[in-house]
């Protein structure tokens, strides 16, 4: 290794080092010759081009120990944000729908055995909580006539569309093939509140993955079971699916069945 080189490189060290010691001293002017002690440690942690390998390795080590380290500087935090909201709607009431992938009639047993399911629930905030039996009943009703007849239908798909409303205590998470769908799923669960006037798109975020709708062609990962490789269910596949009941939760009840298809239970 050339002189020049290691010359060139113990400059490139000083003029960092250096510029560090200044951020961390820039109350203090560089031209401060008192013997106030933040004055005279910043003298001598200041390094010269004369100054020998000896000083200046003791120089940055008493910089990182004495000055950074003790004061968290070189510290790296990863953290998860903090949201309360679900602890803060944890015993709520909830309402939750049910629905199932909708087959062909030619699907053997087996495919239908593995269908797919989603769910669609909210928490009923406390000015909305029923009270009575007939106010449940009407609740239960609503649903009917919203998801039973005629049975809703809704495709999954490669966009998931979020939808966030601390206010009124909705959130919902939702796969889906076209947006307008799922806005349109969204607003008829909040109906079910009478709040679907209070519908805002800027509380709605949209996203997709990197394939787009190519997504829903790759090719299936497999897994052995027993001694034979099985299909996983492809990722972001659009699949048909179709509402098949809902019922009522309130901690620590037993869920109480709504609706069932078509058929008001409760």
């Amino acid at each position: 290794m050339s002189k020049e080189r290691t010359e060139a490189l113990q400059r490139a060290i000083i003029l960092m080092h250096n510029r560090q010691v200044r951020e961390y001293f820039k109350d203090i002017p560089d031209g401060d010759l008192s013997d106030a002690p933040r004055a005279s440690t910043k003298r001598l942690l200041l390094l010269e081009d004369n100054d020998s390998l000896v000083y200046c390795i003791q120089a940055m080590q008493f910089f990182k120990q004495y000055c950074e380290d003790a004061n968290g500087i070189n510290d790296l935090y990863f953290s998860v944000p903090v949201s309360t909201y679900n602890i803060a709607v944890g015993y709520l009431p909830q309402i939750t729908l049910y629905f199932r992938q909708e087959f062909n009639a030619s699907a053997t047993t087996e495919t239908r055995d593995r269908a797919r399911t989603m769910q669609v629930s909210l928490r009923v905030r406390e000015s909305k909580i029923p009270t009575s039996t007939a106010a449940l009943r009407a609740i239960a009703t609503d649903i009917r006539q919203t998801f039973g007849t005629p049975l809703y239908r809704f495709r999954t798909g490669y966009r998931k569309v979020s939808y966030f409303n601390k206010a009124l205590g909705y959130e919902f998470k939702i796969s889906c093939r076209d947006v307008i769908d799922a806005e349109n799923l969204i607003k008829d669960v909040m109906g079910l509140l009478n709040d679907r006037d209070e519908y805002d798109e800027r509380d709605l975020k949209i996203s997709e993955s990197k394939l787009g709708a190519a997504s829903a062609t790759a090719t299936p990962r497999k897994t052995r079971v027993v001694s034979r490789l099985v299909n996983l269910p492809i990722r972001d596949q659009s699949v048909r699916m179709y509402f098949t009941h809902a019922d009522y939760k309130c901690y620590p009840a037993k869920p109480i069945l709504l609706v069932k298809g078509n058929a008001l239970v409760y």
